[in-house]
């Protein structure tokens, strides 16, 4: 088959809202339903990233650096 063929599959696949001959699409190609990372997350653990990410950009975190030095400290004592 050449490109103008492919071309019109692919054409006629993004204009087609017919469900039915999407899924069979879908199935001939093996294509698995991607499940995005967020939708994926407890409402809790995406206000927790939020959150956390905030902090990021009011600068508000402690370095790894930082954090190696007070545990190293901590087990010297």
């Amino acid at each position: 088959m050449g490109y103008c063929g492919k071309y019109r599959i692919i054409s006629e696949i993004i204009k087609s809202n017919d469900a039915r001959v999407l899924n069979a699409v879908k199935s001939l190609l093996s294509i698995e339903e991607e499940v995005d990372f967020w939708e994926g997350l407890s409402a809790e653990d995406g206000q927790a990233i939020d959150e956390g990410l905030e902090q990021l950009d009011k600068g508000q975190y402690v370095s790894r650096e930082s954090n190696k030095h007070k545990g190293l400290k901590m087990c010297l004592q």
